[in-house]
C-alpha cells in the first residue's frame, strides 16, 4: 500500500509539472515577441501621440512611415502628429518585419457660447412718434400684446391713434418725456426686428459702414540697365487719395527691397540694389481715406521690370 500511494503521488507531481510547462513558454514567448505599443490610436487635430517598438532587437534601426501625411505625420522618433480629419497607417519597420498601427484624427471639440437675452419671453420695440412739434411720447409695445394709453376727460375714456412717418437707426434709446395736455395713443409696431424713432440722440451709436476700395494697376514699369531708378505708370483708381508701391526680386513678394506711398500716378522709386538685380517685380495697392478712417484695396498683379540696354 505504501509503493503504490508513492508511485500515484509520483504520477501526480510529474503530471502537474508537464502541464505548467508549456503555459510558461508561452508565456517567455509573449513577453519576447517584438510589437507596437499600440494597434489603433484616436486623436484630435493638433495633438500628438508617441508609439514605441516593445522587445526591440539590439542593434536593429526602427523605420517609421505614413500611408497618408496630410493626415498624420510621424517622426523619426515614433511622434505621430494629427494634421486633418481622416484616417491612416503608422508602419514601422524593424528589420524586414513591418508592424502597423491605425490612426483615426477627429476634429477638435467646439464649444459655443451664446449669451442670454434679457427678456426670453418677448422681444421688445421701441417706438417715438411726434404727436406735436415740441413734444415726444414713448410708448413701448410687446410683441404677443397689443397695448394702448387712454386719458380721460370729462369722465369718458378718448383713443386716439396717431400715425406719424418712421425712420429705422438700430441701437437706438429714446427718452421718455412728460405727456401733452392732449390725449394721444401710439399704436405698437408688430415688427420684432426692427426699432424705429424719429428723433436722434447724442448718445446714438453710429455703424462705419464699409468702403469700397478699386484695385490698382501697375502699367509700366521700366529701368535702365545699370541705373538704379524705376519709373513706375499707375492706373487711376477712383476715389484713391495715394497709392502704396512695392518692388521686390520675386513675383510672391518676400524678398521685398522697396515699400514707398505716392500720391502721384507716375512715379520714381531708386534704392542701390536695384542696380544688379537681374529681375525685378512692382506691385501698388489703392488707399482711401473718408472721415478720418483709412482703407486700403488688394494688391495689383506682379507686373515684371523692364530692363533696357
Amino acid at each position: 500500500m505504501n509503493k503504490m500511494k508513492r508511485i500515484l503521488t509520483i504520477v501526480l507531481t510529474l503530471a502537474l509539472i508537464v502541464t505548467m510547462m508549456p503555459m510558461n513558454l508561452t508565456n517567455v514567448n509573449a513577453k519576447s515577441t517584438t510589437r507596437l505599443s499600440s494597434k489603433k490610436i484616436v486623436l484630435q487635430v493638433g495633438k500628438t501621440k508617441k508609439l514605441k517598438v516593445k522587445n526591440k532587437p539590439a542593434g536593429v534601426k526602427v523605420v517609421w512611415k505614413s500611408s497618408k501625411k496630410k493626415v498624420a505625420t510621424v517622426s523619426k522618433k515614433g511622434k505621430v502628429k494629427a494634421k486633418k480629419p481622416g484616417k491612416t497607417t503608422i508602419t514601422a519597420k524593424v528589420g524586414k518585419k513591418k508592424y502597423k498601427c491605425k490612426v483615426i484624427v477627429k476634429r477638435k471639440n467646439s464649444i459655443k457660447v451664446t449669451k442670454p437675452s434679457d427678456n426670453n419671453n418677448s422681444v421688445i420695440n421701441q417706438v417715438t412718434t411726434k404727436s406735436e412739434p415740441s413734444q415726444i411720447v414713448t410708448t413701448k409695445a410687446e410683441v404677443k400684446t397689443t397695448k394702448t394709453e387712454t386719458t380721460k376727460k370729462n369722465d369718458s375714456t378718448t383713443v386716439k391713434p396717431t400715425v406719424a412717418p418712421t425712420t429705422v437707426a438700430p441701437t437706438t434709446v429714446a427718452p421718455t418725456l412728460k405727456p401733452t395736455a392732449k390725449p394721444t395713443t401710439v399704436a405698437p409696431t408688430t415688427n420684432t426686428n426692427a426699432q424705429t424713432t424719429t428723433k436722434k440722440q447724442p448718445s446714438q451709436t453710429t455703424i462705419k459702414s464699409s468702403v469700397n476700395v478699386g484695385k490698382a494697376v501697375v502699367k509700366k514699369a521700366i529701368k535702365k540697365k545699370s541705373a538704379k531708378k524705376i519709373s513706375l505708370t499707375l492706373k487711376r483708381v477712383k476715389g484713391a487719395t495715394k497709392y502704396k508701391v512695392q518692388i521686390a526680386k520675386d513675383k510672391k513678394f518676400k524678398k521685398t527691397i522697396v515699400t514707398k506711398t505716392t500720391k502721384k500716378l507716375t512715379y520714381s522709386v531708386s534704392n542701390s540694389k536695384f542696380k544688379k538685380a537681374k529681375k525685378l517685380y512692382a506691385r501698388a495697392k489703392a488707399i482711401v481715406v473718408k472721415g478720418g478712417e483709412t482703407y486700403q484695396g488688394k494688391w495689383s498683379k506682379p507686373k515684371q521690370v523692364k530692363i533696357k540696354k
